[in-house]
């Protein structure tokens, strides 16, 4: 009668052990689902998430949305001359850059490449939206 409590205990102990291991396993393959690899920044398919909650949400509360599309000018030269590392280096400054500069509601995603999309939540205008460009350190200025 005292092994049958005990097993029980280890059972438990155990399935509690792999039901975790499992939720770890599930939120890492979330993880690489939906963000770059390199930046750790949402990707194509999370931003088009973001997006569709962003715009949901300016409908309801009569706001706007603004939607800002990023390439690197030269950036094809940056790895052929001084190779992909110091490019991948580069996407991961711009991208800690970016998303330094705007606010914790916003979202910057990489799309790929040297591609980099920037939403911006509650943009009141196209001139708020300039605007928060002329902040100097912001480099979309």
């Amino acid at each position: 009668m005292v092994e049958r409590p005990a097993d029980l205990a280890s059972a438990n102990t155990q399935l509690q052990e792999e039901v975790f291991e499992r939720m770890q396993a599930e939120q890492r393959i979330w993880q690489v689902a939906h963000h770059d690899s390199l930046t750790g920044l949402p990707n194509r398919a999370l931003l088009h998430d973001r997006l569709e909650q962003a715009l949901a949400k300016a409908q309801r509360s009569r706001n706007r949305v603004a939607v800002m599309f990023l390439d690197l000018d030269r950036f094809k030269s940056v790895n052929d001359t001084l190779g992909h590392a110091i490019g991948d280096e580069l996407l991961k400054y711009v991208a800690a850059r970016l998303t330094s500069v705007v606010r914790a509601v916003d979202t910057v995603s990489r799309l790929g490449g040297d591609e980099f999309v920037i939403v911006l939540h509650e943009a009141s205008s196209s001139d708020d939206v300039a605007g928060r460009g002329k902040d100097p350190r912001c480099p979309l200025a």
